[in-house]
């Protein structure tokens, strides 16, 4: 409870709390009201986009054979960023050192520790595998004969995505990423798109090798919190039918077991990067 609510007379405090609870009722929308409320916190911020696209958060509210009853609760911590980081345990408390424990100069946010810390930096790499092979997976299952990472040299760089596949003429150029909480997920997406589509030289080589000039470059973007850019999931489930509806949340508890395995690792590991003394 802030420190507001607590100050001034117990009166005026219980008169604040009646109309808090008036603003509530006469609001026409209370779900959005609490959705909005969410969103504006620290916390609920990267949760923006999750009202954005339809069942991604299905694995909640549905049983899921796949997942023990621990799991689930520890993706429900992920999700809602309640990990006990530093950062996050030094709410409230301005004494306590709140700075990366593996000696990082950055704060021990969930983002950091999942998207940058040097302990950590297998599980990333894990967890992105884990969202490829999925896709991979569910393109062959749909008839495609999908080629991993190949690689096409250009004037401007090697070009390296993730997965190619092909069914009779259609050419799908497949790049997945998961990125972190403060990135915007559509312009993510629209410029991993843009890294390949762009690339004249990228579209003449695979138009050359695969004989068709049918080629659509799709990203599979999702935050560390599992939830996915619309346009993705527009691309990958409505559009060229890659996954079905019923993919969508799976693919994003995939992408909450790795954070929370990074978090594992983070906190089991004794590895220290270098860092300077922060202020």
């Amino acid at each position: 409870m802030s420190g507001g609510c607590l100050g001034g007379t117990a009166g005026g405090y219980l008169q604040r709390l009646i109309d808090r609870v008036k603003s509530i009722q006469i609001t026409d929308n209370p779900n959005l009201f609490f959705r909005q409320k969410l969103y504006n916190t620290v916390d609920g911020a990267a949760l923006i986009g999750s009202s954005k696209v339809k069942n991604q958060n299905l694995w909640v509210q549905s049983r899921n054979k796949f997942l023990s009853g621990k799991d689930y609760v520890n993706l429900l911590k992920t999700k809602i960023a309640c990990l006990p980081t530093a950062a996050r345990c030094a709410r409230g408390r301005p004494a306590k050192d709140k700075y990366c424990r593996a000696g990082c100069p950055r704060k021990e946010t969930l983002n950091h520790v999942s998207q940058a810390c040097p302990r950590t930096h297998g599980k990333r790499i894990q967890r992105h595998e884990a969202v490829v092979n999925y896709l991979k997976r569910a393109c062959e299952n749909r008839g495609f004969e999908v080629t991993a990472d190949p690689l096409y040299k250009t004037s401007v760089g090697n070009r390296k995505p993730d997965l190619l596949a092909k069914k009779n003429d259609k050419i799908l150029v497949i790049d997945a990423q998961v990125v972190g909480d403060p990135v915007d997920l559509e312009r993510a997406n629209n410029s991993k798109i843009s890294y390949y589509r762009d690339n004249v030289e990228l579209d003449q080589q695979i138009q050359a090798q695969h004989g068709s000039p049918d080629i659509s470059y799709l990203g599979a973007t999702l935050n560390l919190r599992g939830v996915w850019s619309a346009k993705s999931v527009f691309d990958l489930v409505d559009k060229f039918k890659v996954l079905s509806r019923t993919d969508v949340p799976v693919v994003s508890t995939r992408v909450l077991i790795g954070t929370f395995a990074s978090f594992t690792m983070f906190n089991r590991s004794t590895a220290r990067a270098m860092r300077g003394k922060h202020s």
